[in-house]
């Protein structure tokens, strides 16, 4: 099951910024940004359902990429089609509020880059 025709497609990529630490740090000392991407994940999942968006993280990572360290980036990457550009404007907007709030409250930074401008593939008039 692919796009449909005249479907609206973006791809965004969501890079959380926090404070590399050791993995055994204590958890409140912590600013990781890989629990902020994890929620962003589980939103996008979310809201796709509840809007009728058809969207996935088909990427993720983090950097340093070390199984005994807190990372200092933790990256997601969001693919989402939808029948109206709008629908898609709505749907990155929460997305990136609920983003955008989790980072808060985890002391890491977000942004958030374009990859692909959503655009829909209906031919002209």
């Amino acid at each position: 099951m692919g796009a449909e025709s005249g479907d609206v497609h973006g791809r965004w990529r969501f890079d959380f910024h926090g404070d590399p630490a050791a993995a055994d740090s204590a958890m409140e000392d912590r600013h990781d940004p890989t629990l902020s991407c994890a929620m962003t994940v589980l939103a996008a999942a979310k809201q796709a359902r509840l809007r009728g968006i058809r969207a996935a993280v088909g990427r993720l990572e983090t950097t340093p990429g070390e199984p005994d360290r807190v990372p200092a980036r933790a990256s997601a990457w969001l693919d989402a089609y939808a029948a109206e550009e709008g629908d898609l404007a709505a749907y990155l907007a929460e997305v990136s509020a609920q983003a955008s709030a989790r980072a808060a409250r985890d002391g890491t930074r977000l942004d958030v880059v374009a990859e692909i401008v959503p655009r829909s593939d209906r031919p002209g008039p």
